[in-house]
Formats: C-alpha cells, sequence, structure tokens
C-alpha cells in the first residue's frame, strides 16, 4: 500500500478517541481506525524505511494512550532513531536518542567531551535550532566529573539523552500522497544529529 495521507476521518477518529476511547468506542471503531490511521502510517513508514531506518508501527491494544495517538517508528540503530506521532492536532516528528541505558551515558559523555566530535555535535544542535526544532534531553545537575560546570560544551554534557522535536500540525499536504516527501525533507534536516547519535552510542554494554 502507497500513502494516500491522512484523511479528515484519521482527525475525526482521533478527535473522538482523545474524549473518550473506552472499551466500547474501541470496539466500534477498530476497522476505521485501523483503516484510515494505522494502515496510513504504515504506509508512510514503509515509504521511508529504505533511507532512515527499519520501521515499526505501534498496534491499536486496549490501553486508552493507543487509541489517542498513532506513532511510527524508524531505528537507525537500537537506541537511535525517528518517531513520527499523529495526533488530532496534527503531525510531530522527533530524531535522536530517547531512551538512555547506564552504558550509553558515559559514551555519550567521551564523545561530547572530545574536541572533534564535540563541537561537531554543537554545530548540529544550532542547524537544527535555527531551523525550527527544540533540542532537549534529560537533564542531570551538572556535567559528570571530573568536567566542569564552566566546560565550554556542560549544556550537552548534562543531558542523558538527547532528541530534536518538531511539531508539523496539519498543513494541507499532510492529507496528500506528496505528504511522503515532504516528512522525507524534514527527516532529512535531522540526519546529522542521528547520524552522530548512532555513531558514537552504543546499543550493547562493551
Amino acid at each position: 500500500m502507497s500513502f494516500q495521507g491522512f484523511s479528515d476521518d484519521a482527525f475525526q477518529l482521533l478527535l473522538e478517541g482523545a474524549a473518550d476511547p473506552g472499551p466500547a468506542w474501541q470496539k466500534a471503531h477498530r476497522e476505521p481506525m485501523e483503516r484510515f490511521v494505522r494502515e496510513q502510517m504504515m504506509a508512510l513508514c514503509d515509504e521511508l524505511t529504505a533511507e532512515f531506518g527499519r520501521p515499526y508501527v505501534y498496534r491499536l491494544h486496549r490501553p486508552e494512550i493507543f487509541w489517542k495517538r498513532q506513532v511510527g517508528i524508524l531505528s537507525a540503530s537500537d537506541s537511535v532513531g525517528y518517531r513520527l506521532e499523529l495526533t488530532f492536532t496534527g503531525l510531530t516528528i522527533a530524531a535522536g536518542w530517547s531512551k538512555e541505558r547506564p552504558w550509553q551515558r558515559r559514551a555519550y559523555q567521551d564523545a561530547v567531551a572530545d574536541e572533534v566530535r564535540g563541537p561537531a555535535l554543537t554545530a548540529i544542535v544550532a542547524d537544527l535550532e535555527d531551523r525550527g526544532w527544540e533540542v532537549v534531553g534529560r537533564l542531570r545537575k551538572r556535567p559528570p566529573p571530573p568536567l566542569r560546570a564552566d566546560h565550554p560544551r556542560a549544556h550537552l554534557l548534562r543531558n542523558r539523552t538527547l532528541s530534536a522535536t518538531r511539531g508539523v500540525g496539519r498543513p494541507a499536504w499532510l492529507q496528500m500522497p506528496a505528504g511522503s516527501a515532504e516528512v522525507r525533507a524534514l527527516l532529512r534536516e535531522a540526519c546529522p544529529l542521528v547520524r552522530w547519535l548512532a555513531e558514537v552510542i552504543p546499543s550493547a554494554p562493551p
């Protein structure tokens, strides 16, 4: 199936689901939710997977959260990748490293402190922010010892995760087949961050 766009039906279903997606509503609306929302997210991720990574689209499980939003993941590695989240307000795109494991923290900190890789990340973050992305992470109070609070990249060293997020909303192209090209262009903006993180964040303990 090729991506056809998220129709008005998709957004209406997500709006209703956000209000009251209880068991009775889920049973009555499973088929249209699969057809208008989940299948279109699967089609969108399938068109992007060759360039951005292995796809996974969340299933419609019993918990209400799965009926209020539809999430698609494109994994560049086991710990780094892209996230597409659709709600009744529109699409939000995130890219980066969102789940910290203990052995990853030190690898990230060493890379940020490095005098080649660290400035490269600073430049990537600045470029994304200039393009309208919000770059955030889970923060610790201060850089890890022996690094000092006045380190030139202290703001990045404090991060336990790091992701760039951009709210797309509901532009007209999101309801059209050409929307996949627009999403692809936005993901390409975040590619440098994902590549940097995928190179330094190990998937398994050393």
